[in-house]
């Protein structure tokens, strides 16, 4: 495909010795680096619930902490 660069697939992941993968959210001046967990129902008694998927996002420092307090 024209535009995608040819070492898409070898993307390296910036730090590794953290439980979780750090994403940053730039809103104008501020840098907020939050990560996410999902929560899925494993063995549900009711269909509709099979594939219910919730995303919960928390921060990982305490300045995106005060943000999303604030």
């Amino acid at each position: 495909m024209p535009g995608v660069p040819k070492n898409w697939k070898s993307h390296v992941v910036e730090h590794l010795d953290y439980p979780a993968i750090p994403f940053a959210l730039n809103l104008g001046d501020q840098q907020l680096r939050i990560f996410s967990t999902i929560a899925t129902i494993g063995t549900p008694l009711d269909v509709t619930a099979q594939s219910l998927r919730i995303e919960h996002f928390f921060p990982m420092d305490e300045r995106s902490k005060a943000y999303w307090q604030g």
